[in-house]
């Protein structure tokens, strides 16, 4: 993968997984900030369960693994909560969220202790070492 093409990816994944930032402003902002259309930047998010495990190659992969887990149970906590708030079930909605914090702080915990350091690939590692450029 290419040096732009992993910053740009691993960006996307900070922001929207991470960070929970909204979708469609990440994709704006990261299409004007890596030069590239911004359905080249929604392919990458409709796509990153399939590039993500080579973005992140390493042992610390496993360590990714909870994380992203983590992001989609809270993902799916949110829309619980929000259908609780919305059929006037607060006492579920307290509850859910409540769970929600819960997640919140071990994704914390998790992510303070992963260092996620990408790691280029053979095939880049070996262009890198003979001079070769693309």
């Amino acid at each position: 993968m290419r040096p732009d093409l992993q910053n740009r990816r691993r960006e996307l994944w900070k922001r929207v997984v991470i960070l929970g930032e909204d979708e469609q402003d990440v994709i704006t902002d990261l299409a004007e900030t890596y030069d590239v259309a911004e359905d080249t930047i929604a392919e990458d998010l409709s796509t990153m369960e399939t590039w993500l495990s080579d973005l992140y190659r390493s042992g610390k992969a496993r360590d990714v693994s909870p994380l992203v887990e983590l992001q989609e149970i809270r993902h799916r906590l949110h829309q619980m909560a929000e259908e609780a708030q919305a059929a006037g079930e607060l006492a579920l909605e307290l509850k859910i969220r409540k769970e929600l914090t819960r997640t919140i702080d071990q994704e914390q915990r998790i992510g303070q202790t992963v260092k996620l350091e990408v790691e280029k690939s053979r095939q880049e590692k070996l262009m890198d070492d003979v001079g070769f450029q693309l």
